[in-house]
């Protein structure tokens, strides 16, 4: 990733997360873009327009007074509107002045506005950094496809702090500590059947948990006397002292043995975990 597609990725991040007010250093000068902090499914309702898609090429505005570009997306799913099956997507040229920059071939999610202030049509699609609009890193957050957030952990609901991971936990996308089994259950409890196993979460760290899409009618997961469900969304939590991962009990509610990926999303950072429940997973070949 170039770094102007960093600084665009740190621009989302803090302008979903943080409500603060942005700073890009450009080649010579600096610019701002100012953002006022809300969440995807915020996001999701303040569009005319939500979609995935790639990008399939942009180019600059043919008007010279206007310094705006032009991207054409292949939508793979729509969430709100009717986008059409490529629709072209106006932003700024500059993400000082709140433009995406995407480059052919990104896997993008857009939230749009039809008919913006200055639009050359009234149905034309608008977007920018501040809209949410954004490079998908990982999976669409499921926010964005219920326009509800997912449920989130209390930091409350620790039962303990640790500075050292148990034997068989390891650290996934630097946020949250899991196993990769095997986690037993009691077969003579269900279906459906409980497999208790905690998590961890790095002190000030954010995380979404999400079960894969295809596996969701078989897992659900619940921490922290959160209901089960397919994502749990975890805030950032303090530690008091040298301990560096707070401690949730719960574990994975299923219909019988599995293998489940789980994709754990911090901040831009995506990482996938394979969970064995009741079984092994099999092995993955190297090459």
């Amino acid at each position: 990733m170039t770094t102007r597609r960093r600084h665009a990725a740190l621009l989302v991040v803090l302008a979903l997360l943080g409500g603060l007010v942005v700073t890009v250093l450009g080649a010579g000068a600096a610019a701002a873009c100012s953002c006022v902090g809300f969440t995807d499914a915020e996001a999701r309702l303040r569009a005319d327009v939500v979609f995935s898609g790639t990008v399939l090429d942009g180019a600059p505005s043919t008007l010279s007074r206007e310094q705006t570009r032009t991207f054409r997306v292949a939508v793979d799913e729509s969430f709100k509107g009717a986008p059409g099956s490529q629709p072209a997507v106006r932003t700024a040229t500059s993400s000082a002045a709140c433009g995406v920059e995407f480059t052919t071939g990104d896997q993008v999610l857009v939230f749009a506005t039809v008919g913006a202030p200055g639009a050359s049509r009234p149905d034309e699609l608008s977007a920018n950094l501040c809209s949410g609009t954004r490079v998908l890193e990982g999976p669409v957050p499921d926010a964005v496809r219920s326009g509800v957030d997912p449920p989130w952990v209390a930091c409350a609901n620790a039962i303990d702090t640790i500075d050292t991971l148990p034997a068989g936990f390891r650290p996934v996308a630097g946020a949250v500590a899991l196993t990769p089994g095997p986690i037993g259950f009691d077969t003579a409890a269900g279906p459906p059947y409980f497999a208790e196993e905690g998590i961890g979460l790095r002190s000030g760290a954010s995380a979404d948990v999400t079960v894969a899409r295809r596996f969701r009618d078989r897992v659900s997961v619940s921490w922290g006397q959160v209901p089960p469900g397919p994502v749990m969304r975890f805030t950032p939590c303090a530690t008091a002292g040298a301990a560096r991962w707070l401690a949730f009990n719960g574990g994975f509610t299923v219909t019988g043995p599995v293998c489940v990926p789980l994709v754990v999303t911090s901040g831009t950072r995506t990482e996938r975990i394979r969970v064995a429940i009741g079984r092994s997973c099999p092995r993955t070949s190297s090459r």
